[in-house]
């Protein structure tokens, strides 16, 4: 045993081994010997405690787990609207979270890009006692689709699996067979119709032409000998109204120039462009003397004698003349004297 050896042994065997009288009074010198048979060191109370309570700290220190974001939340509820959707439908993915206070949960900035679709929004909407996380999305492929992990926050969304439903039945491999053309109710009369329409307008053009074109014929020039009876009732009408209002001139002017047109439309002579003394000359040349015709002749001779002599004539007068021109009229478009003036 080197020298340093035996000179620690000497002094650890004095401070642990137990003091004996024997030893007491031993000199330096011979601290050799005394170290040959001194017994080994004892550790002390106050070291065996300290080891004791590291190992308690370091057993303290592998049993408990550190606390974490994942262990102060839940995602439960989770549920896409509608249930069953396909391409191109609008989904909302809902999901109820319930964390601690102490969980930040905020919408990502940025919406991630996806092959197989398109984000168009996620936020988080809170309620009384959770909050929910809503993911709106539109699918443009049928199947299932994993959406991409999403930071909410402190919370991470993964994993989360959307199945787009497809309308094509799986189970049909051939294709259909060839049908026809489909047809609304009712079309095959609406046709049918249209067919006859067209087939019946030769027809109809050569009836009108055969038999409806005569009549229609008849019809108009019956039409046209009417019209100057229907414009001299009209002014014959538009006289009795203002009967009162004209004077004798006047009234009288309007009434010859009405019965002038009148013959001149319905006949054959230009009875606007004659004088009373013409129309007299052609009434005897045509042997025309039925009563109604000398009573209109000796109607214009008095007229005459208004217009350019001066003469007055009183309402009954003007009243009577009237009633002479139109009944007249009328026996002439019934037929009755109908070579008078024609």
């Amino acid at each position: 045993m080197s020298k340093k050896n035996v000179w620690n042994a000497a002094v650890f065997g004095r401070i642990f081994a137990p003091q004996k009288p024997g030893f007491a009074g031993l000199r330096p010198r011979r601290c050799r010997a005394v170290a040959r048979f001194a017994s080994p060191p004892i550790p002390c109370a106050s070291s065996l405690c300290a080891v004791f309570f590291m190992a308690l700290f370091l057993l303290a220190l592998w049993g408990v787990q550190p606390l974490s974001a994942e262990n102060l939340y839940t995602v439960e509820n989770i549920r896409f609207v509608p249930q069953t959707f396909y391409v191109g439908d609008r989904v909302e993915l809902r999901l109820t979270v319930r964390a601690a206070a102490s969980v930040q949960l905020t919408p990502p900035k940025n919406l991630p890009d996806i092959s197989w679709g398109e984000f168009h929004d996620a936020r988080v909407i809170p309620r009384e006692a959770h909050r929910e996380i809503l993911i709106v999305f539109t699918s443009y492929e049928t199947g299932s689709h994993t959406i991409p992990a999403m930071k909410f926050g402190d919370i991470v969304l993964e994993g989360l699996i959307a199945g787009v439903a497809s309308l094509t039945d799986e189970t049909f491999r051939d294709p259909a067979p060839h049908r026809g053309v489909l047809l609304l109710p009712g079309s095959r009369l609406v046709i049918a119709l249209i067919a006859g329409i067209l087939a019946a307008l030769p027809l109809t053009f050569a009836a009108f032409r055969i038999w409806l074109r005569p009549v229609v014929g008849r019809l108009a020039a019956f039409s046209r000998e009417r019209r100057p009876y229907r414009k001299l009732k009209k002014e014959l009408s538009h006289l009795r109204s203002h009967i009162a209002e004209m004077d004798s001139r006047a009234f009288y002017i309007s009434l010859l120039l009405s019965v002038k047109t009148y013959l001149t439309l319905r006949g054959k002579g230009n009875y606007l462009a004659w004088t009373t003394r013409e129309m007299e000359a052609a009434s005897c040349e045509s042997l025309a003397y039925a009563a109604k015709s000398q009573e209109l002749l000796s109607m214009f001779h008095f007229g005459d004698e208004v217009k350019f002599g001066g003469r007055t004539s009183s309402r009954e007068k003007r009243l009577l003349d009237l009633g002479l021109v139109t009944e007249f009229s009328a026996k002439l478009e019934k037929g009755q004297d109908s070579h008078v003036y024609v």
